[in-house]
């Protein structure tokens, strides 16, 4: 009897640990179950939150395109004013047109009217008259114009940037503004502003100082609307609508000016880090560009100088060049190179006159080495004196008052403030 418990005792934990592992085999199985359904449940999560957040993306592309849709709609009555004021009065309307910008990434077809960008773009606008734009505003050589002003304006997200540039030289802005179709860069490539030079080559070449420095004064009317790739660079990635409004104003004497407004259009950009990258590389080229254009104007300004030297030299006798290369080089010009009899003469100003004074001197031809000329000099409310050697017999006068009719010895004047 003992001996069958003892077997029986010994078969049960025999098999006690086959029905443990067992056991544990089964627990493993539903803990890679749970875990399973765990993970797809997570999968199942994550896809659905993507194709929501793809919706959303989706849905907000939509939005911006078709809220661009809109304004584009909107932009088919556009209407650009021309308003005239003068003195006190309010301006007033003198003439109204339809009109708005579109836009290209292409300068060399303004007209392709692209209103969805990337950032890999450059952009031009193009603005359309019904007219010559100088039919509308005063011309270049108008006596009563002072300056030209052209203004481009950014908009986006509630931000704003402006680029304002005023033509100070209105002889510049004679080809430039000289038509009914101007592209306005707005985001432009250094090659556009090289295209407005092509016109006055020949050959590749400039022909002359003179064409060389017309192309340059060409692209120093135009706009290079750095502070749009500014605000394009600040903005956050994504798609972004642009609002671009352009403005043209002719300052007369006085309060007096011309003014076109209204012009504006609406384009979509899509911008990432790549672009806004771009577009501060395409603000720093700008920003120097303006001033490279102003140096290579100023040389050709030099040599055409030097050219129309080279010929008025051609036509003087031997002695005329001696007196202008000695004039050239002297402060006291051609007084320098009178040959005959001086006398030190000193100008001084009164202790009220708060003005630099303008003296003029004229002297008759006295013969050989003695040729007649004229020459004019300052005096500075800082300095308030200034002494000069001048031909015996020469007239001396200050805006019109004769201060000495006939330089006949040394002297000194006083300049009060009155003259």
């Amino acid at each position: 009897m003992k001996t069958k418990q003892l077997l029986l005792w010994g078969a049960i934990l025999c098999l006690a640990p086959i029905g443990w592992a067992q056991a544990q085999i089964n627990l493993n199985k539903v803990k890679d179950k749970v875990s399973g359904n765990k993970q797809q449940e997570v999968k199942q999560t994550q896809a659905v939150q993507n194709t929501q957040q793809t919706q959303a993306a989706d849905q907000q592309a939509g939005g911006k395109k078709a809220a661009l849709e809109a304004l584009l709609a909107q932009l088919k009555n556009n209407q650009v004013q021309v308003l005239s004021k003068t003195g006190k009065d309010a301006p007033r309307v003198e003439e109204s047109f339809q009109a708005h910008l579109t836009f290209s990434n292409d300068f060399t077809n303004p007209s392709k009217d692209v209103t969805v960008f990337t950032g890999k773009d450059f952009v031009y606008a193009r603005f359309q008259l019904p007219k010559n734009l100088l039919d509308y505003l005063p011309k270049p050589d108008d006596s009563n114009l002072e300056y030209y002003r052209l203004k481009v304006i950014a908009k986006a997200n509630g931000m704003e940037e402006e680029n304002n540039h005023r033509i100070e030289m209105k002889h510049y802005a004679k080809d430039a503004l000289n038509t009914n179709e101007l592209v306005v860069a707005v985001v432009p490539e250094k090659l556009f502003f090289e295209s407005f030079t092509l016109a006055y080559q020949e050959g590749g070449k400039f022909p002359s100082a003179t064409k060389e420095r017309e192309a340059y004064q060409n692209v120093l009317a135009r706009n290079t609307s750095r502070q749009v790739a500014e605000l394009l660079k600040s903005l956050p990635e994504g798609e972004h609508i642009i609002e671009i409004n352009f403005e043209i104003t002719a300052k007369q004497k006085g309060s007096d000016y011309i003014q076109m407004i209204g012009a504006k259009g609406y384009f979509l950009i899509t911008l990432d880090a790549e672009s806004k990258e771009r577009y501060e590389q395409v603000y720093d080229m700008l920003t120097d560009l303006y001033q490279e254009y102003r140096n290579k104007e100023s040389i050709a300004g030099q040599q055409v100088s030097e050219e129309k030297e080279a010929e008025m030299l051609k036509s003087m006798s031997p002695r005329d060049q001696e007196r202008y290369h000695i004039a050239k080089r002297s402060t006291d010009g051609y007084m320098a190179a009178y040959q005959g009899p001086k006398a030190a003469c000193t100008f001084v100003l009164d202790n009220v006159r708060d003005k630099t004074a303008h003296i003029e001197i004229l002297w008759e031809d006295g013969g050989p080495g003695k040729e007649a000329g004229r020459h004019g000099f300052f005096v500075s409310v800082n300095e308030k004196r200034e002494t000069k050697n001048i031909p015996i017999g020469a007239k001396v006068s200050i805006n019109g008052r004769v201060l000495i009719p006939k330089v006949s010895g040394n002297q000194t004047v006083m300049i009060y403030w009155y003259y």
